[in-house]
């Protein structure tokens, strides 16, 4: 067992290996991928006047409203552009995107952060110690700690919620879990998934009606507040409140090959329901468990196990039941999207290992046994790292895992970085 004081110390001392592990992953990544191209310019956009545009071009006051960001939320950008002004540096889309990474970096060190007070709150300091070591170590959560993308800051209030649900004021937590789900909202409309799972966690850990109504209605109004700000923007920019959404929304209408002036009728949307339950979610379900076999080696095992045995322990499950609700909810929308992406894993990995430590302290064996296990996952997860560090030269890692395929069995990363001819095109 690890004492409070000497737990500080040990994870001052990871933070610091976590830190310069990722300070090379933002030296590595030099080159913005995919939507982090549009955060970078909405971040230069806000640092020379304080709008979130998605062209560097604009420069009159008066531009098209399709230009204003809406297919991400404000979040990163703002941070990002806060982060260059201060800085001293021009308001240029290098500059922007550095400044991604160095959030992207912050982001990542404050989720080890968070992920050492969730484990040791349910499990123990000794637990949270090595579920922070483990995230330290983790290839996934050190590359997406220096590429500037959203996905580690939105893993960072995914646990900031699960803090919150610890609170035992009723009022408190609910307005604690409502601040927690606008701040993640506004970071990556993914994070909506919050919402049932915060309902469904009042309702169950509520001890009368009368109390968890009141906690669902005070956490709706927090939640709702916090995201006004947004909502009134679109509103007032495009005409529609709720643009962003349906600027999503048009990604899987496409995939179901409803785009161009097709009228979306309620039947193409039963048609589009039953599409994912026969063809999306299958699929994407046998790519999350294969790919989270490589990113939680051993780990994934304890895992899968920890489902079955939470049928047969109540008390488990309730302690568990943020984590368990958090978890269904972010895998639900993740497979249910026509196709899922690689970075969908960076806010499930920590949730993956909170779960597979709890199922390894669980086990009726002995404490060397446990340690022993420990030691082999630890082991595994640097020796993947380091496989995939050396797997590709670039040492990049946004489309896929290198060692494994993407979603269509290829190597999208490798050719991504072809393309902007940084590996040879052999």
């Amino acid at each position: 067992m690890v004492s409070a004081r000497s737990s500080v110390w040990l994870l001052l001392l990871v933070l610091v290996g976590a830190g310069i592990l990722r300070g090379f992953s933002v030296s590595w990544n030099i080159v913005p991928h995919s939507d982090i191209e549009m955060d970078a310019s909405a971040a230069a956009s806000f640092a020379r006047d304080g709008r979130l545009l998605k062209s560097d071009t604009a420069t009159t006051m008066e531009v098209p409203a399709d230009l204003y960001l809406a297919q991400h939320p404000p979040v990163m950008p703002i941070l990002a552009g806060a982060l260059t002004v201060a800085r001293g540096a021009p308001a240029q889309y290098d500059n922007a995107y550095f400044s991604l990474r160095l959030v992207s970096m912050a982001s990542g060190l404050l989720l080890i952060l968070l992920g050492f007070l969730v484990g040791s709150r349910l499990l123990g300091h000794s637990a949270g110690l090595m579920i922070a070591l483990w995230m330290a170590l983790s290839y996934l959560l050190i590359d997406f700690s220096g590429n500037g993308a959203l996905y580690s800051l939105q893993a960072a209030f995914y646990l900031l919620w699960v803090l919150a649900t610890f609170l035992e004021h009723p009022r408190m937590k609910a307005c604690a879990m409502g601040l927690a789900v606008a701040l993640a909202y506004l970071t990556n409309f993914q994070s909506i998934v919050l919402l049932p799972a915060s309902v469904c966690l009042l309702l169950l850990q509520g001890k009368t009606w009368k109390m968890r109504c009141e906690q669902i209605a005070l956490f709706f109004l927090v939640a709702a507040v916090g995201a006004s700000p947004w909502l009134i923007r679109n509103q007032i920019i495009f005409g529609d409140a709720f643009r962003s959404h349906h600027v999503n929304n048009g990604y899987v209408l496409m995939k179901a090959g409803l785009g161009g002036d097709h009228v979306v009728t309620i039947f193409d949307w039963i048609d589009i329901v039953i599409g994912m339950l026969r063809v999306w979610i299958p699929n994407n379900l046998f790519y999350v468990a294969r790919k989270l076999f490589i990113l939680a080696p051993i780990a994934f095992v304890f895992f899968s196990f920890a489902w079955i045995d939470y049928l047969f322990s109540w008390k488990r499950f309730t302690k568990m039941s943020p984590i368990l609700l958090l978890f269904v909810c972010h895998l639900l929308i993740s497979v249910a999207w026509p196709i899922t992406k690689f970075r969908f894993f960076v806010p499930m990995l920590p949730l993956v290992f909170l779960i597979a430590m709890e199922q390894l302290l669980s086990l009726p064996v002995k404490r060397e046994q446990k340690l022993a296990w420990v030691g082999a996952i630890t082991c595994s997860i640097a020796i993947l790292s380091a496989l995939t560090w050396n797997s590709i030269a670039t040492h990049t890692y946004y489309f896929d895992g290198a060692l494994t395929t993407d979603p269509f069995s290829g190597f999208q990363e490798r050719d991504f970085m072809r393309t902007k001819g940084l590996l040879p095109s052999f």
